[in-house]
């Protein structure tokens, strides 16, 4: 997964909860949930960035952290 084209409008974005991720996803359509190991991904130095409304966003997440 990779970021959107656009800076403003990343595609992968992360919630603590799923329920948070249905209700996030849901204003872009259907959503598609996946788990990701955040901290695999930190234990690798892969960056994350938190967004003013609360939300963790990344630039790209490796398919060996998605289940």
């Amino acid at each position: 997964m990779r970021r959107g084209r656009r800076l403003t409008a990343p595609t992968c974005s992360a919630s603590s909860d799923e329920a948070t991720a249905q209700r996030v996803g849901q204003r872009h359509g259907k959503p598609h949930i996946f788990r990701v190991d955040a901290g695999g991904m930190h234990a690798k130095g892969l960056k994350f960035y938190r967004a003013d409304n609360g939300v963790w966003l990344t630039d790209h997440v490796p398919p060996e952290f998605l289940s």
